[in-house]
């Protein structure tokens, strides 16, 4: 046996045996229809670009509340970097493939159930006790936190505004996107979608993420007039993400006022979002 296949060898039974113990010690997960709650949340994995599987809609919304431990656990739970090497390295070299399933992969489908849920109404106080340990995640993952928070509904309020005070500017751009869609309908708040190929299991996985329309535009402009200093200042930031020059003409006149406010940051920050859409309309004229 080669030097290669028995390291191969050693990868897929260190991997098994984790697998296995985890799964031993996992909690019994809800079923739906003779199928547990993971194999529907694969089935999102499985629809087409720009498709949903609707039978997996329905069953998340028939599970309801009883699936948010589990969709916590896929979207908190990090792997490490050894394990995910180990998985990378393994599906590049290996002729066998394997189904790995890290945690990685598992974020994309736990949050299409998040938006589902969240739409649907059912998540607005069932997810209060666990918001604490999404909102840890949003130093790590500050995108796919945040996006869990928006459809968690107004209690993640608190946790989203005290991250407007981390010093990492993405972290507080993304806190800042959630905070102004908490002000839209929950219909309003938007989706986008894709699929892509993950390259630890190369399996291909549900990606869901932020959209943006022109119900946006109000609710940035309450934000940018807020009386919070760091919310004003984290909104100026975040008006980075709406680049449709359709709506420059709304968000200039609401971002110019701050460019006197009394705190530097709220200036800066202002300063900053309009160079942005100096450049976006600059990038538009040129097309």
């Amino acid at each position: 046996m080669s030097k290669r296949r028995r390291l191969g060898l050693i990868v897929v039974l260190g991997v098994a045996i984790t697998a296995a113990a985890f799964f031993a010690l996992r909690p019994r997960e809800p079923v739906y229809q003779g199928k547990r709650l993971s194999e529907w949340l694969a089935d999102f994995n499985r629809a087409g670009r720009g498709q949903v599987n609707q039978e997996a809609e329905n069953a998340i919304r028939q599970i309801g509340t009883n699936a948010l431990p589990f969709l916590v656990t896929d979207l908190c739970t990090l792997d490490s970097p050894y394990k995910l090497a180990l998985m990378r390295w393994y599906n590049k070299w290996s002729p066998i493939k394997l189904r790995f399933r890290p945690w990685v992969d598992r974020r994309g489908p736990a949050l299409m159930a998040f938006y589902l849920l969240g739409n649907a109404g059912k998540l607005e106080k069932a997810t209060k006790p666990f918001i604490p340990t999404i909102g840890k995640l949003l130093d790590s993952q500050p995108e796919k936190a945040a996006f869990a928070l928006l459809y968690s509904g107004a209690d993640s309020i608190p946790s989203l505004t005290d991250t407007l005070s981390r010093s990492n500017r993405t972290v507080r751009i993304w806190a800042a996107v959630a905070l102004a869609k908490l002000n839209l309908g929950v219909e309003k708040r938007g989706l986008s979608y894709g699929v892509t190929e993950s390259e630890y299991s190369g399996q291909t996985i549900c990606r869901p993420f932020f959209s943006y329309s022109a119900d946006d535009i109000p609710a940035f402009v309450t934000n940018l007039k807020s009386t919070n200093l760091l919310v004003r200042a984290a909104t100026a930031e975040a008006t980075i993400e709406l680049q449709n020059t359709d709506w420059k003409s709304t968000i200039v006149p609401a971002l110019q006022p701050l460019l006197k406010d009394n705190d530097i940051r709220v200036r800066n920050a202002a300063a900053q979002g309009l160079q942005c859409i100096d450049a976006a309309a600059a990038k538009a004229r040129v097309k």
